[in-house]
């Protein structure tokens, strides 16, 4: 018995032959690379996503939502200005944080860091908040349809007046099936085609609007009459020798907000000068033009919103001046 102790004893003394030693000493140092090559990317804090909306309402609360990596945790703070006006700690994962926003309008620098045994990251986004405004239910004043009685295929003007902040125009045929839309402007005009009918057809032009949740509605007929039963205006009576406008302008029924439109020239009076009048009586171009020249190009404005200009020519025809004017609708972009 005591022998075998001692030799038990002896055996534990003896070290690992040296190929053992070096194996082991080789399996320890990757060991030790992998912790230090993996672990400092998985384990390093980070921060993975950072998200917070660029824009809110003052007063309303704004919440970020974040996604932090690695050991350690992270903490926010919310900066009004140069003051602190909320801080707190986030876990390491996905999560979010609501912070207060002052009914005062300015920006917020929100900064978050994430920190731990590894090392840190940090990151900073901005909001801006602006003053809410009650715009209150929406009203509608006033809606209507020019003409009344719309031919076949012609423009029609919806003109409204109402508080609203959005909305809709849309004109509705049997079985309440909508043919046509048109866009809301604040212009208070929007302009759409009278549809193809074979017979005389009753519409109706409905305006929908909104101001946040709270919805209104109103509507009013269009009657639209075929092509063929539109009663010409008697043509009015010009003086021996002196032109109709039909005589000397030719240009399209509309033209596009930005772009340019051409009109023709059919006959080549003195001094002629031709000039766009907007809605409101205000002339927004004029030249003169030679006496060779076939037509002249036009620049619709840029800010028109489905809206009727004139196009007028002033000229000398003998011994007396004259005025013609031609219609075109310009339609906003």
């Amino acid at each position: 018995m005591q022998s075998s102790a001692l030799r038990a004893s002896a055996n534990a003394d003896v070290p690992p032959p040296p190929g053992v030693r070096l194996a082991l000493a080789g399996a320890s140092l990757f060991a030790l690379a992998l912790l230090f090559f993996f672990g400092d990317r998985t384990l390093r804090p980070s921060i993975r996503g950072f998200a917070l909306p660029a824009r809110a309402l003052a007063g309303a609360p704004a919440t970020a939502s974040y996604d932090l990596g690695g050991l350690g945790g992270g903490r926010y703070s919310v900066r009004f200005g140069n003051v602190v006006v909320e801080s707190g700690n986030v876990a390491t994962g996905r999560g979010s944080f609501t912070f207060p926003t002052s009914v005062r309008p300015g920006a917020y620098r929100v900064t978050l860091a994430a920190s731990g045994p590894l090392g840190s990251d940090a990151r900073s986004l901005y909001l801006r908040t602006s003053a809410q405004v009650a715009l209150g239910p929406p009203a509608i004043q006033q809606l209507s349809v020019d003409p009344g009685v719309a031919v076949s295929g012609s423009p029609v003007a919806v003109r409204y007046a109402t508080n609203a902040e959005s909305g809709s125009v849309a004109l509705f045929g049997a079985g309440g099936i909508a043919l046509e839309r048109a866009p809301y402007n604040r212009t208070g005009v929007s302009m759409m085609l009278a549809p193809p009918v074979a017979a005389p057809t009753q519409y109706e032009v409905t305006l929908d609007v909104k101001n946040g949740n709270d919805a209104g509605s109103a509507s009013v007929g269009l009657l639209v009459i075929p092509q063929a039963l539109a009663t010409p205006e008697p043509a009015p009576s010009v003086p021996q020798g002196m032109l109709t406008a039909g005589e000397l302008l030719r240009l399209p029924d509309h033209a596009v907000a930005g772009g340019t439109f051409a009109v023709q020239l059919l006959a080549h009076p003195s001094d002629l000068t031709i000039s766009l009048v907007n809605p409101t009586g205000t002339t927004v171009s004029s030249e003169p033009v030679s006496a060779t020249a076939a037509s002249v190009q036009m620049l619709a404005p840029q800010g028109a919103m489905d809206e009727r200009y004139l196009v007028v020519a002033k000229f000398t025809s003998g011994t007396a001046d004259q005025v013609l004017i031609a219609p075109i609708v310009i339609y906003s972009r």
